[in-house]
């Protein structure tokens, strides 16, 4: 091994990238399927639920539906979230909290953790 330090931190960057694990991660588990992408935006927090990621760029993701899915934004000292319905949204990867997979709904309660 080397004790030049240049090599050593280029080494132990590629090794890791956490922003790079989460894309792959997203590109891997993630997309074609159903999310629920929390992100911030300014002082508020969003939260798009049902989409489909379709498309994972350099610095954004994109949700898509044929019908429409919710994208709720909660506002501090506001107690309901505002609701609307889209078709698309591109949220910067920059913003994004947490990418979620739901469990598919059932028509009847089982009350079981698992999905």
């Amino acid at each position: 091994m080397s004790d030049n330090p240049e090599t050593i931190n280029n080494v132990e960057a590629k090794a890791f990238n956490p922003f790079q694990n989460f894309i792959g991660r997203l590109d891997k588990d993630f997309q074609c399927k159903v999310v629920n992408v929390e992100f911030s935006c300014g002082e508020c927090c969003k939260k798009a639920v049902g989409g489909i990621l379709t498309l994972i760029g350099r610095d954004f993701i994109e949700l898509t539906s044929d019908n429409s899915f919710e994208v709720l934004t909660f506002i501090p000292g506001v107690a309901t979230p505002f609701r609307e319905r889209v078709r698309v949204i591109i949220i910067p990867l920059d913003r994004v909290c947490s990418v979620e997979r739901p469990c598919p709904h059932k028509k009847h309660e089982d009350h079981k953790d698992s999905c």
